[in-house]
């Protein structure tokens, strides 16, 4: 029996405890329900209003015991209806400013983060400018290193130096040849010299050897013999030499190796060359006097000033090149060959050619094109006129004064540049011209307009044109001269001298 009874209580006090519990439950229910409630009748007395609640359930309960609504009902319906229209139109608005109020403060943070994106990119230009300017010092100090390496050699320099003046010393060396060893050192330490940049006012120089071009002057200097300088000039390596203010004179340079050298305000006075390479040559200024080349490469060179004077040449080439002034006067060529190249100011006087092929590039109509073949950074150091875009300011012409061509093919956009020739020979004139224009006689510069001339069109090319002048036999003239220029020993002063002054006995013929 007591067991049944705590039973029992403990039953009681659970049913108790469940009870309570229960109690909570519907009591948060009915607190839930409540504020639901609320917030139902507080929305609808600010969207429809307890003024508007009124009226309506005025109106109506005047219109259900009266069956008819009195003006003062409707009107205090209506104020009420517009009202309520009024304060949800307001809302709206609110509710609608609230995301353009976001919307001007995100505007004006983003102002913010893009002034500071710029300052920022700002400092990444100077960054990357800093880093562009440490990777030039970085290439410069790294030529430098290189250079002073490659410098490190001129030790070499002075003892060949001494070798040579110790074989020239010996009074039996009457003909001041040096041994085959000493040539061969000689010749090993040429093409040791190699060729590096250097700073020059701030900024690195192309590629060039200052020592090749001090080593070229020495055994100049040093007065060797014809068959040493020979054999020296042959094997030797003098490309990319660094030459100044400086004249070589009687010299036998052979077959001498120059290209891609700088020669500024250089000349050569009675010298011989067979077959030298000059081409990719930088020269300010640059004079022949008293020459005598086989054939002279002078392709692919940028040259503000250079003479021809009183030279002798089998064959003179200037394609690819890059000419403010050419001045031709009182020599021989069996061929003057300037094919794709700028020449702006050319002067022909008191000369006889074989062959001229003037076909000047006009530069400024195609100057992308052009400058692709040439080296841009070698390029950039000169202005000239016709390819710098002060191309209409140029002072374009050509000269052609008391001289005589065999074969003359100049390009029709060039005649309007000659400027009046005073006896000027030929024996043919051929116009090529470009862009398929037909050449017009009646366009022809007027010293082609002779009527003793025979003037027909090409028969490959109708819009090309062909004078003659009938006045003149040029091929006998050629055959002479070309039997005096290959009678003649190339290498010996005395016959160049002579074939000189018969070249010209029969240029005064004419």
């Amino acid at each position: 029996m007591g067991e049944e009874k705590s039973n029992y209580r403990e039953l009681e006090s659970e049913n108790k405890l469940l009870k309570s519990k229960l109690e909570d439950v519907e009591q948060s229910k009915k607190r839930k329900t409540g504020t639901i409630k609320w917030i139902i009748r507080q929305g609808v007395s600010i969207f429809v209003g307890k003024g508007l609640k009124s009226a309506i359930k005025q109106t109506i309960e005047e219109y259900n015991t009266e069956e008819k609504i009195s003006v003062d009902s409707i009107s205090n319906l209506g104020t009420h209806v517009i009202w309520r229209l009024t304060r949800v139109g307001i809302f709206a608005i609110v509710i609608g400013l609230i995301p353009t109020c976001f919307l001007i403060i995100q505007t004006q943070y983003l102002g913010k983060q893009n002034e500071k994106i710029d300052n920022q990119n700002v400092l990444i230009c100077k960054q990357n400018e800093l880093i562009n300017n440490q990777n030039i010092r970085l290439e410069q100090q790294t030529y430098l290193q290189e250079a002073g390496r490659r410098s490190s050699i001129v030790f070499l320099f002075s003892n060949v130096m001494d070798a040579i003046a110790s074989e020239l010393s010996n009074n039996l060396n009457t003909k001041r040849e040096l041994s085959s060893q000493l040539i061969g050192r000689i010749i090993s330490l040429s093409r040791s010299l190699k060729p590096y940049k250097y700073l020059q006012n701030d900024s690195l120089t192309f590629l060039r050897s200052p020592e090749r071009g001090q080593l070229l002057i020495n055994l100049t200097n040093a007065n060797l013999g014809q068959e040493t300088y020979l054999k020296i000039f042959e094997s030797g390596d003098f490309s990319y030499s660094e030459l100044k203010n400086y004249t070589f004179k009687n010299k036998d340079f052979g077959n001498i190796k120059l290209e891609n050298s700088v020669m500024d305000n250089i000349a050569f006075e009675d010298c011989v060359f067979q077959n030298p390479n000059f081409s990719g040559l930088s020269s300010e200024y640059i004079r022949f006097r008293k020459c005598f080349f086989d054939s002279l490469n002078l392709s692919r060179s940028f040259i503000k000033t250079i003479y021809f004077k009183d030279v002798i040449s089998n064959e003179l080439s200037f394609d690819y090149s890059l000419i403010r002034l050419m001045n031709y006067s009182t020599s021989f060529s069996k061929r003057l060959e300037c094919s794709v190249c700028y020449i702006n100011n050319f002067s022909l006087k008191e000369s006889f050619l074989v062959e001229l092929h003037l076909f000047n590039y006009r530069a400024q109509k195609e100057e992308k094109k052009f400058l692709r073949k040439f080296n841009i950074d070698r390029y950039n150091r000169w202005e000239i006129p016709g390819i710098s875009k002060d191309a209409q300011n140029s002072s374009e012409y050509f000269l052609f004064d008391n001289s005589y061509v065999i074969d003359a093919r100049v390009t029709s956009d060039l005649l309007q540049n000659i400027r009046n020739p005073n006896k000027f020979h030929f024996d043919v004139f051929y116009i090529p011209v470009d862009d398929n224009k037909k050449m017009d006689i009646i366009s022809l510069p007027s010293f082609l307009k002779n009527q003793e001339f025979e003037i027909k069109e090409d028969e490959d090319n109708k819009n090309n044109l062909i004078i003659n002048n009938p006045n003149i036999d040029g091929s006998i003239i050629a055959e002479r001269l070309k039997a005096l220029y290959e009678e003649n020993n190339k290498n010996n002063h005395a016959s160049y001298k002579r074939l000189y002054h018969h070249a010209f006995d029969i240029f005064n013929e004419l």
